[in-house]
């Protein structure tokens, strides 16, 4: 039996989970070398800090109290050295290069965490809610955080 639901596309990108109080980019990229809040490892986070402050360092000439560099410039030098098979710089060969990006995204995850927020006053989880009940919806997200996922997972909606 062919779905009747009227067929919508909702194309989702930065902001659209901060009302849900999940940090957008720039609030992530402005805290990425803050130790995240909970964390079970505290020594391990303050080398992960270390590490990338020293990159960022070497890298963009930036030292602490200027502007982080963006996370797109962040993650444009790594890849396209490390990809290549350069380096950047003396001190930054392509193994190293893939570790500095495994903990930069190990860093961005810990930030990104089901904030908690109960589940009946959240204006997106009911918006996302009701659309899906009501429409035949496709979402297509930008976003560095997995809420609509979240949401779909937490009503036994299937996704992909």
């Amino acid at each position: 039996m062919e779905n009747s639901r009227t067929k919508i596309v909702l194309f989702i990108g930065a902001g659209f989970s901060a009302q849900s109080g999940f940090p957008n980019t720039r609030e992530l990229n402005e805290k990425l070398l803050a130790t995240p809040a909970g964390s079970a490892e505290p020594s391990v986070e303050a080398s992960i800090s270390e590490a990338i402050a020293q990159f960022w360092e070497s890298v963009f000439a930036w030292k602490p109290g200027m502007k982080e560099p963006s996370l797109e410039d962040h993650f444009a030098q790594i890849d396209m050295a490390a990809n290549s098979g350069h380096n950047l710089g003396p001190d930054y060969d392509s193994r190293k290069l893939r570790a500095i990006r495994r903990m930069t995204i190990h860093r961005l995850w810990s930030h990104i965490k089901r904030p908690d927020v109960s589940f009946a006053h959240d204006s997106v989880i009911h918006f996302v809610t009701q659309l899906n009940q009501t429409f035949a919806v496709t979402i297509i997200t930008t976003n560095w955080d997995t809420h609509v996922e979240w949401i779909f997972d937490s009503e036994g909606t299937p996704f992909n």
